[in-house]
């Protein structure tokens, strides 16, 4: 992931993408620790695993979700490759 951020963008801002990629990452970890604990807590211990249950499942649809959009938007190494000897050719 980091590659794929900093590697977009021009070298003279690759320290600005840098801080701005730990910020979102360090801001979504606080989100989500406190979304899942507040999922978890309870008093007893149904409510304890209930909020676990309710936790591993949204972790897992998340987890679905991402890796299908991973799997959209990643660039075609074949198409990329036609697209530069095309290139090469007409150049």
């Amino acid at each position: 992931m980091t590659t794929a951020i900093l590697s977009s963008v021009d070298p003279a801002r690759s320290g600005i993408a840098s801080a701005v990629l730990n910020a979102a990452r360090q801001l979504g970890g606080a989100i989500g620790v406190a979304a899942f604990g507040a999922w978890v807590s309870g008093v007893t211990a149904e409510q304890i695993i209930s909020g676990l249950n309710v936790a591993a499942l949204t972790a897992a649809a998340l987890l679905i979700v991402a890796t299908i959009l991973a799997l959209s938007v990643r660039p075609n190494p074949q198409k990329s490759r036609e697209s530069r000897s095309d290139e090469l050719i007409a150049g």
